[in-house]
């Protein structure tokens, strides 16, 4: 079972996050680079899969994909409840049991978050075809204790990962990062000037740019300039740089004359990100400037 994991933190409240999830007013995601139209038919067939699939089956889930916070949660604690109890007892980790048994007892409050997906994985060349969107789930005890776990679900509903706030303590020396309320990214975005629109958390790759599904980054727009904002810091994304363009991130990740260009390519201190499929792009720090100077 694939994990990852983090720090304990507080109670966050879902309206400092951002508006609760609805069916009705679940915001369309934008991209820096589109699937392919096979990759998109692809999505679509494992839907027709799902919506068959019974309990016994490895691509069941209550609710295929949700579309509001209840429909998610419940996809989320289900799969978790079920992976599990499939070991003995004493094989299950010792951070993983007080979740498990605070998911038995209802005792956990839920705090959804509707990330876009930036990553790769966005546009697979094989798997389920194009995930649009993940389902970041962060669960806190109702005993006071703070977050005890997060999840990230696929577009699908189906669990991507997991992880316990017990062993990000036990192997990291500084806690997880906050995430930020989009009031944070409209501050920042407001000392730009123009008229920024098309907040959304995003997931971005990076060999050194840590905005991974579970602790996202906010991306808007102004105009036709795309920003991140990854506090306390703002990036603009460039798709178009001469020796960027055009360079897939395995090609990146490779020794070889495309990476050489790429590299030299790039301005101290920018980084290389994927916005959406996957081709790499360019992430440049933008100075934020102080309130009332512009």
């Amino acid at each position: 079972m694939r994990t990852f994991y983090l720090t304990t933190l507080g109670v966050i409240l879902v309206a400092a996050l951002g508006s609760r999830l609805g069916a009705a007013d679940l915001p369309v995601p934008w991209f820096l680079e589109e699937c392919t139209p096979q990759q998109g038919a692809r999505a679509v067939q494992l839907r027709q899969e799902m919506m068959k699939a019974g309990p016994e089956s490895d691509i069941y889930v209550p609710i295929p994909f949700p579309r509001t916070e209840p429909d998610v949660v419940e996809d989320a604690s289900y799969q978790l409840l079920e992976s599990w109890s499939h070991y003995d007892e004493p094989t299950i980790p010792s951070d993983v049991k007080p979740l498990l048994s605070a998911l038995e007892k209802a005792a956990v409050e839920y705090q959804v978050l509707d990330v876009t997906n930036w990553l790769p994985k966005h546009c697979p060349t094989r798997s389920y075809g194009k995930t649009d969107r993940l389902w970041l789930v962060r669960m806190v005890a109702n005993e006071g204790s703070g977050e005890i776990a997060r999840a990230v679900l696929n577009e699908s509903g189906l669990l991507a990962h997991f992880g316990t706030a017990v062993s990000w303590a036990k192997n990291h020396s500084s806690p997880m990062p906050w995430v930020d309320p989009f009031e944070a990214a409209r501050s920042a975005a407001a000392q730009l000037g123009g008229h920024a629109v098309g907040f959304q958390y995003v997931a971005v790759a990076g060999p050194t740019f840590e905005c991974v599904d579970a602790m996202p980054c906010i991306a808007f727009r102004i105009g036709d300039r795309s920003y991140l904002y990854k506090s306390p810091s703002l990036y603009l994304v460039s798709t178009d740089r001469p020796g960027v363009q055009g360079v897939r991130m395995d090609e990146f990740m490779r020794e070889g004359p495309k990476r050489k260009a790429a590299i030299a390519a790039l301005r101290f201190p920018e980084y290389i990100i994927t916005v959406g499929g996957v081709h790499i792009a360019v992430a440049t720090p933008v100075k934020i400037p102080s309130p009332g100077r512009r």
